[in-house]
């Protein structure tokens, strides 16, 4: 099991650099989505969609949909005219969640490790203004 990503949001959230939204479904948490100022100084003037999950049994609920909608009215609320995330390379279903709200690929790439295995993410933005 990877804590990695658990112990980062409970710390921004701690530290409010993060916040969260949840979605739960016959009393548990089925999907989540963080954000928080972005984690690099190109993209300071973004808002970040740091990540989004849904459990794989609760994809196409709507949950996802209901999160990013969310994200989304939050940024437009808060005055940011641009949100930006991550997504590996190759994710297509992801791609193709993020392509429907209007996301596109800027062309910007970040490799990295993941655990012991390289990666390689794009970043997708949407203009909100």
């Amino acid at each position: 099991k990877d804590d990695r990503w658990v112990n980062m949001i409970i710390s921004g959230l701690k530290d409010k650099s993060m916040k969260a939204w949840i979605a739960s479904a016959e009393d548990k948490i089925i999907a989540c989505a963080c954000i928080g100022d972005s984690r690099y100084p190109t993209y300071a003037h973004q808002l970040e969609l740091i990540s989004i999950y849904v459990l794989p049994e609760y994809w196409h609920s709507g949950a996802g949909s209901l999160l990013m909608n969310k994200v989304l009215e939050y940024a437009a609320a808060n005055d940011y005219n641009e949100v930006g995330l991550w997504v590996l390379m190759g994710n297509k279903q992801a791609i193709k969640f993020y392509e429907k709200f209007g996301f596109a690929y800027n062309g910007d790439t970040l490799s990295r490790a993941l655990g012991v295995m390289p990666a390689v993410e794009k970043r997708y933005i949407i203009k909100l203004a």
